[in-house]
């Protein structure tokens, strides 16, 4: 036997009358101490040693939270049947000898069998375990990563069994590899090392470290679930978190999450972050989040580190900190040397992809991403305005309610703002005191205290309106209760009670009825074609402007109109300064979504306020002149347009190259694009190719969801597309613009991807003015696989495969009870086509003539009107007549039979033929075993049947022969073949069609 190693724990002594009660085991549990009695009593074999963390916790003082327990002596089966006898087991590891008990107090054991781990695969999971119950204690604390979690307690006698100096290695505070040959197998010790660091040791070895930077490329083999894990025990169990990302710095393994990596090196403005780069201030947020921890209820302590760990990795986004180089070249005034203006914005996306790439839940996902994003605002709402006073109720209920639907508070977000103040090293005032603040925090504290009011006022930050408080009113469901809910939600954040809101809202969208149509204006607006679709025609010599973001506007010397007839409800005092000459503009007030939307509210308003004094009206051109349009800016500059008007720029163009400048510098700017106007045009009410625009236009996947039943000329046809974006299903919207007649009549089917072109997306992130461009034939949404023979539920839609045919035109059937529908599309992408439904008496001649349809269409059967020249209606009558024929069974013929005439069997003696001679009779040739026509025999080239094979073979003298191959079932054979016949065919199709019916190769139900 191998000598053990002991050491005694520091003050241990024995008592001869108890040893239970000795000092090394006084905190242990009692309750532990009697069921290991127990284990022993059962086997004198039977040893239990203490393993793993709680052994340092005792010797550093501390109350161990998990209870390992090691059993020496017994075998897995053994261990789980005594196991049974001390509380409730469960084998949460049974490959790895695991049995977890909890006893009749209610604590928790982990008990395993002594083991050694040998690699056989890649990942943390790729070992086989070797059980040996004899082991002894060094074979068994070899597998352990770290000597400091090699030691081990004898519950028997208290004596600590260190058979790796790990006590020393504790004592130090040095991190040392146990078995490096074994170290090296797991990939996730090197992120152990980063927390065991952070919360038991001091230092690593060099040895240990060179390891650990050797282990960097297999970080890819773990599993996400393993790496949180450790980030929760760095974040959650550790005073000093920055020890532990210093160590990932150290360790080069930093470089598997670059939103940390990039921090290094990204510089901050010195007066309010001398600790240097936003490294060093993000390890001294940690440190002061982790001091503030406490004070965090426990659901929400792991985002709240999280958070802030994370706030300010916006700052290394390209674009967002201002660098010196920036300054020289004139992009920003020298006073924004090193600031960093939206970086909590900007840092959502990194945030979000950080506690992605660990496997942390969606919902802390989302809550980390809000504190982010927001976790300069209540900084902002405590800036002193003009007249001294921070934000109110309004813009804190704002930030409220934003991250209640993340699952946090401004409880919450005061302590991010906290723990990131506290992480600058702002001279004497930024420091900490037995974990409170000792100094004043004007954001944090303003959290607090509206926190506080909120909690008291719950309706502050909840819509005191909801749909169906409008639809009671007499509103039909529609995107406009959405704008509607938009509206009173602004209102109630301005401070208006329930009845103002409501008032406002229903003179903003009245109730379409008869009495309120919309008034049309006394002159028709000149409206713009798009510069790309009319081919982009050379712009040289045309004149350009800006193509503001405003409300399209018409003065007619009293009133705004919009192009739709609707009056403007703009104050007195607006109007009074503009002139009585009637005029075409914009109602515009800022570049962006946001300038947009605050101009949308001010101007619908019913009775216009104060809002107004930040619009301007920029003026195009004058609706009611018939002169050339140079001579009608030259008559707009002599106007006196007072103070909230003005006449929109003008340029000429003097090449396309120049009109790409100035469109680059525009869109640079925040602007929509531009406004090209023809040199010497006029004004004319409609459309008109002398008015074009040039906007951005960006195109994305959509998937359809349903229909709109058009208006109008569209009576009876399509009007829009109900449709979701692709890969976000709470991005919901509608596309009725770009659709041709025949697509109006034949719209893509529901489920099918579109393409589509857009200009801009609100602030939802709602796609702006979108407009059908093709269905992506190349791309299918997500939908289940086709499983055998499952039944059509009635009432439900059930869709078959895709299907194609010869010419590239893809189809698909559907089933819905005893009802047979297909659409098909043309292999351009131009054509789709949805045949009308057929009823048949029962769902399985449905099915049966579904199936029949897909078989038809694969052969070409089933015709698909195209996009060739071909008039529409007789390619629809062509298309109409071959689904009736493919959809229709076909009947069999019956061959008139010849009444049987009784006759009288004679037989007669025959002497056997060769097979040349019956070759030569039968009117057929014969080929040898090795294919070659044997030359005795005639050149016939009838085919040999069965029946004449066997008649040959029992003739012959020439040994075997090459027994002609039978012809292979159709796809159409296989499916009017019952099931016998299927079982007795054997071959892959008969498998095939046997197993879409619900059943095996042999006829046996599924």
């Amino acid at each position: 036997m191998r000598a053990k190693k002991y050491v005694l724990l520091p003050r241990m002594r024995r008592s001869a009358r108890n040893p239970s009660k000795k000092i090394g085991l006084d905190r242990v549990p009692p309750e532990i101490l009697k069921a290991m009695a127990r284990f022993r009593r059962a086997s004198p074999k039977v040893r239990t040693n203490l393993v793993g963390g709680a052994v340092v916790d005792l010797i550093l003082g501390r109350t161990p939270k998990d209870w390992d327990i090691e059993v020496f002596g017994v075998t897995p089966d053994q261990l789980a049947r005594l196991a049974g006898q001390i509380g409730h087991a469960k084998e949460v590891g049974k490959a790895f000898g695991v049995v977890k008990v909890v006893l009749p107090s209610g604590l928790d054991l982990d008990l395993s069998v002594p083991r050694t781990d040998n690699k056989t695969g890649v990942g943390h999971k790729g070992f086989t375990p070797t059980f040996d119950p004899n082991m002894t204690n060094k074979e068994a604390a070899r597998r352990r990563d770290f000597t400091i979690n090699s030691l081990a307690l004898d519950l028997s006698n208290g004596l600590l069994v260190d058979p790796y100096n790990g006590l020393a290695d504790l004592k130090k505070g040095v991190l040392r590899v146990t078995d490096p040959k074994l170290f090296v197998q797991d990939p996730l010790r090197g992120l152990r090392a980063m927390q065991l660091l952070a919360r038991k040791a001091k230092t690593v070895h060099p040895d240990t470290m060179r390891l650990i930077r050797l282990m960097r490329p297999e970080f890819r083999q773990l599993p996400k679930e393993r790496l949180l894990e450790e980030w929760r025990k760095l974040l959650l169990k550790s005073k000093k978190p920055s020890i532990g990302l210093q160590f990932l710095q150290d360790s080069r393994w930093i470089e598997h999450f670059p939103e940390l990596a990039v921090l290094e090196d990204v510089p901050q403005h010195p007066e309010w972050h001398p600790e240097g780069d936003v490294w060093e201030h993000t390890k001294l947020a940690t440190d002061a989040a982790a001091v503030l921890r406490p004070y965090i209820r426990e659901k929400y302590r792991e985002p709240y580190m999280f958070a802030t760990m994370l706030h300010d990795v916006g700052k290394a986004v390209p674009g967002i900190t201002v660098y010196p180089e920036d300054i020289e070249h004139g992009r920003y005034p020298p006073e924004r040397l090193y600031s960093a203006h939206g970086h909590d914005e900007a840092g959502r996306e990194r945030a979000r992809d950080f506690m992605q790439s660990i496997g942390a839940s969606k919902k802390d996902t989302r809550l980390v991403e809000e504190l982010v994003a927001q976790h300069m605002q209540p900084y902002g709402l405590t800036a002193h305005t003009g007249k001294g006073k921070g934000a109110g109720k309004a813009a804190w209920g704002r930030l409220a309610r934003k991250l209640a639907e993340g699952g946090g508070d401004l409880r919450l977000l005061g302590r991010v703002s906290q723990a990131d103040a506290a992480g600058s090293r702002h001279p004497g005032v930024r420091t900490f005191t037995e974990g409170v603040p000792d100094w004043e925090h004007v954001p944090s504290r303003e959290s607090f205290k509206w926190h506080e009011d909120f909690e008291k006022e719950a309706s502050a930050t909840k819509p005191m309106l909801q749909g169906r408080d409008f639809m009671a009113l007499g509103y039909r469901p529609g995107p406009q209760i959405g704008a509607m809910l938009s509206l009173a939600l602004k209102l109630q954040d301005e401070g208006m009670e329930r009845d103002e809101i409501i008032s406002v809202v229903q003179d903003t969208y009245p109730m379409k009825t008869k009495k309120n149509r919309r008034r049309n204006p006394a002159y028709p607006a000149m409206l713009a074609h798009d510069w790309n679709k009319k081919g982009k025609p050379d712009p040289t010599g045309w004149w350009a402007s800006e193509k503001y973001d405003g409300l399209r506007a018409l003065w007619d010397g009293e009133n705004f109109y919009s192009r739709n007839g609707k009056i403007f409800n703009a104050p007195q005092w607006f109007k009074d300064t503009l002139p009585r000459t009637a005029l075409d503009g914009e109602l515009w007030l800022e570049r962006g979504v946001a300038g947009f939307q605050k101009a949308v509210s001010a101007v619908r308003k019913k009775v216009g306020g104060k809002e107004w004094g930040n619009i301007t009206y920029m003026v195009f051109d004058i609706p009611t002149s018939t002169e050339p349009f140079e001579k009608v800016q030259a008559k707009l500059k002599k106007l006196n347009l007072g103070k909230y008007a003005q006449v929109a720029p003008q340029r000429k163009i003097r090449s396309p190259s120049d009109m790409v400048k100035q469109y680059n510098a525009a869109v640079t700017a925040g602007a929509e694009g531009l406004m090209l106007r023809k040199p010497g045009s006029r004004y004319v009410g409609s459309r008109s190719s002398s008015l074009l625009k040039v906007k951005p236009s960006d195109t994305a996947e959509a998937v359809v969801t349903g229909y709109q039943a058009g208006t109008g000329k569209h009576q009876g046809r399509m009007g829009a597309l109900h449709v979701y974006l692709l890969g976000d299903k709470s991005k919901v919207f509608k596309i009725g613009t770009g659709f041709s007649d025949r697509e109006r009549e034949s719209p893509p089917p529901v489920g099918s991807i579109v393409e589509f072109q857009f200009n801009d997306k609100t602030a939802r992130g709602i796609p702006r003015f979108p407009a059908f461009l093709r269905v992506r034939t190349d791309m299918m949404a997500d939908r289940p696989k086709r499983k055998a023979a499952k039944p059509v539920r009635k009432k439900t839609m059930a869709k078959r495969d895709d299907v194609w045919s010869p010419g590239g035109d893809l189809g698909n059937a559907y089933v819905q009870g005893k009802t047979v529908s297909f659409v098909g599309q043309e292999s351009g992408g131009d054509g789709v086509f949805q045949y009308p439904g057929v009823t048949f008496k029962t769902p399985a001649a449905a099915r049966n003539a579904a199936r029949r349809a897909e078989i038809a269409f694969e052969a070409g059967e089933i015709y698909v009107p195209g996009s060739f020249e071909e008039p529409y209606s007789l390619a629809k009558e062509k298309a109409l007549a071959s689904w009736s024929k493919a959809i229709i069974p076909k009947k069999p013929e019956r061959k008139a039979t010849k009444p049987k005439v009784a006759t009288k069997r004679t037989t007669r003696k025959t002497r056997k033929m060769l097979p040349q001679e019956w070759a030569a009779k039968e009117g057929m040739r014969i080929l040898d075993p090795d294919g070659w026509r044997t030359p005795s025999a005639p050149p016939f080239d009838s085919p040999i049947t069965e029946g004449q094979y066997h008649k040959l073979k029992m003739g012959s003298t020439m040994g075997p022969l090459r027994r002609p191959t039978r012809k292979k079932p159709s796809a159409a054979n296989y499916f009017n073949m019952s099931k016998g016949q299927l079982v007795a065919a054997g071959d892959a199709g008969a498998k095939k069609e046997l197993k879409r019916r619900g059943r095996d190769a042999k006829g046996r139900k599924l």
